[in-house]
């Protein structure tokens, strides 16, 4: 999702302010900046009985 679809709820955690939200988007639009978006995930399982068999 983006920071539009998610102003709102960031706004709401009281760790971001519409201003940071604005400064986004000024970022967004300026073509000499650029950032990469990712996500990360971890996981760990377990079958009956054994060891653990992968993590991350």
């Amino acid at each position: 999702m983006s920071t539009a679809q998610l102003a709102e709820k960031y706004i709401a955690t009281g760790e971001a302010t519409q201003q940071d939200i604005e400064r986004c988007y000024e970022f967004a639009e300026d073509p000499h900046a650029w950032a990469i978006y990712y996500s990360t995930v971890g996981v760990s399982a377990k079958q009956a009985n054994s060891k653990v068999i992968g993590h991350g």
